[in-house]
């Protein structure tokens, strides 16, 4: 680890050092000096003397804490989900935005991957052992993420409505929130449930992020009613089941009025521009 991240630490070695992280892991042969060390390696800290191409090497690392997001142990991930929160990446870029939605749809993979084996265990202890316990407290603790602080998707809903960020944020970047939230829903009901309902809500109350909230209420429609079902989705706030079919209904009559009109003003209206 040590010759690989901190002594003479390369883009190409990094990105074919993956397998060679997740076998440790695999086996518990990584260590919490290990986690630091890969840390250490991002930040460009307590490094040898020579650092082929600095960025390049950081850029790699990036994308190996991506690939771990999805098997690393909690207690690994809290760490580098630490970094993301005070990360030295230019906030709110493409690049971050990316990283932030790659990583969380990682995680919420390894959450229900541990989770299923959880229940599994304690089914078996059920099965093996009559009497009432609490079976969560013979496992590890590392198959259950409440106590883990591993993602934060008020970063990605922030981006989205630029409610709480001081920056100035491209509409570029606040489309690809949109659409990384969008995806970021299909993995979990609850967290879909609950996004879908701020949506409804920053509508009903006419916020200024409202057209962005109709957007992603639109886009999320067909694969969450797949995926869930909409009456468990949109139950909580769509009192009458009607009421996004009429919303997606007149936007697209408004985009299409637009169209036939060709008129340019009406055209650069957020309204128009979020729906291409």
């Amino acid at each position: 680890m040590n010759l690989i991240f901190r002594e003479f630490p390369s883009s190409e070695l990094i990105k074919k050092s993956s397998e060679f992280v997740h076998l440790l892991i695999l086996c518990n042969e990584f260590t919490t000096e290990d986690t630091e060390t890969l840390i250490s390696c991002y930040k460009g800290k307590n490094m040898g003397e020579y650092i082929e191409k600095p960025e390049e090497v950081k850029l790699s690392m990036l994308n190996l804490f991506l690939s771990m997001a999805e098997y690393a142990p909690y207690s690994i991930l809290e760490k580098i989900f630490a970094l993301f929160k005070s990360t030295s990446l230019p906030s709110y870029t493409e690049l971050f935005l990316k990283a932030l939605y790659f990583y969380t749809i990682g995680v919420l993979k390894n959450v229900q991957r541990r989770t299923e084996k959880a229940n599994k265990i304690i089914k078996e202890f059920e099965r093996q052992n009559k009497e009432k316990k609490d079976y969560k407290k013979e496992l590890s603790k590392d198959l259950f993420h409440t106590e883990f602080s591993l993602y934060d998707l008020d970063m990605i809903w922030d981006i989205m409505t630029y409610s709480k960020t001081e920056e100035r944020i491209s509409q570029k970047v606040k489309d690809l929130a949109v659409n990384g939230l969008v995806k970021i829903l299909e993995h979990s009901e609850s967290i879909a449930k609950e996004y879908i309902a701020r949506a409804f809500e920053s509508i009903d109350s006419n916020k200024g992020y409202a057209i962005r909230s109709m957007k992603l209420l639109i886009q999320s429609y067909k694969p969450l009613k797949k995926k869930w079902g909409i009456k468990k989705v949109y139950k909580a706030k769509a009192n009458n089941p009607e009421m996004l079919n009429i919303l997606i209904k007149n936007l697209k009559e408004y985009k299409e009025k637009v169209k036939e009109q060709n008129n340019e003003e009406l055209k650069n209206h957020m309204g128009y521009v979020i729906l291409n």
